[in-house]
C-alpha cells in the first residue's frame, strides 16, 4: 500500500492497528460532543404547521436553510411550509448587516436590562454582574436574535465568524436558525448547567429542573438535533405559540 512499509508480520500488525485507530478517530470526529442523547418522541403526533417566510432580497439565508433548520423540531410534531408573504408567516427571517462591535455593545446594554432572551432565566441580582458595554469587543456580538412575540428572526451576518461563543461551538447557519426557530415557537433557553446559582430553573413534567445540553443552549450545543432537555423546554412553552393546528 502506498505510504506504508509492509515488510513483515510485526509491521503489518502495527499498520493494521494504525488503520483501525485512524478509522475510530474519523468516526469520533463526526459524533456529537460528549455523545449527547438525541430526543426520540415515543408517541409522535403531528402538532401542526408552522409557516416560514424568508426575506429573499438578501442571499445570506436561503429558503432551504430555513427548511433544514425547522426539521430539527419534527420530533415534536412540527411541520414547516414556506410562504411568499411575511404577513402570512409565523416565523419571519431577515438579516441585519450592522457591524459586529455596535451589535456587541447593544447586546450588553440590553442584557443588563434583562431584555435579552438569554437573560430571561437569570435572577435579577445577577444582571449587574454581566459585562459592561464599554468593554465589549466585536467577538461579543450575537449571531441572531428572535422576538418571541412576533416570530421575527434577525440574523447578523457580520457576527457569524466573529461571535466567539458560536465559533467555540462551531455552530453553522442551519444550527443557529434551528435555535432561533425554537424561540419563535416559544421555546426558552435551556441552561447548560444544572447547578448555576444565577439561573431561575423551570421544572419539567418529571418535577426536575430542565437543564443540560441542547440546541436551545446559549450558545447552542455542537449537535444537529434536539435533545430531551430541548423537548422538555418545548413542552413548557406558552399555549398561544405556533404552530397552527392541522
Amino acid at each position: 500500500m502506498p505510504g506504508y512499509a509492509e515488510s513483515g508480520p510485526f509491521t503489518k500488525g502495527v499498520v493494521m492497528k494504525t488503520r483501525i485507530l485512524s478509522v475510530l478517530i474519523a468516526v469520533l470526529a463526526f459524533l456529537p460532543t460528549g455523545c449527547i442523547a438525541q430526543y426520540v418522541n415515543p408517541h409522535p403526533v403531528p402538532l401542526g404547521t408552522v409557516r416560514v417566510w424568508v426575506d429573499e432580497r438578501q442571499s445570506y439565508v436561503g429558503p432551504l436553510d430555513a427548511v433544514q433548520a425547522c426539521a430539527f423540531w419534527k420530533p415534536k410534531g412540527i411541520q414547516c411550509v414556506l410562504v411568499a408573504h411575511a404577513e402570512d408567516a409565523d416565523v419571519k427571517i431577515s438579516i441585519d448587516t450592522t457591524d459586529a462591535l455596535t451589535l456587541a455593545r447593544w447586546r450588553f446594554t440590553e442584557a443588563r436590562k434583562g431584555t435579552m432572551q438569554w437573560t430571561h432565566a437569570m435572577k435579577p441580582e445577577c444582571l449587574s454582574t454581566l459585562p459592561d458595554p464599554a468593554t465589549a469587543t466585536a467577538s461579543d456580538c450575537t449571531a441572531a436574535i428572535t422576538h418571541m412575540d412576533t416570530g421575527n428572526v434577525t440574523v447578523y451576518p457580520m457576527c457569524i465568524g466573529q461571535d466567539k461563543l458560536q465559533m467555540e461551538y462551531k455552530a453553522p447557519l442551519v444550527r443557529i436558525l434551528a435555535h432561533e426557530i425554537g424561540h419563535a415557537l416559544g421555546v426558552d433557553h435551556v441552561p447548560t448547567s444544572c447547578d448555576d446559582k444565577c439561573v431561575q430553573y423551570v421544572n419539567g413534567a418529571d418535577g426536575k429542573p430542565i437543564c443540560g445540553s441542547g440546541i436551545m443552549n446559549a450558545p447552542t450545543a455542537n449537535i444537529d438535533f434536539i435533545t430531551p432537555a430541548d423537548a422538555a423546554m418545548f413542552d413548557h412553552r406558552a399555549p398561544n405559540m405556533p404552530p397552527r393546528k392541522p
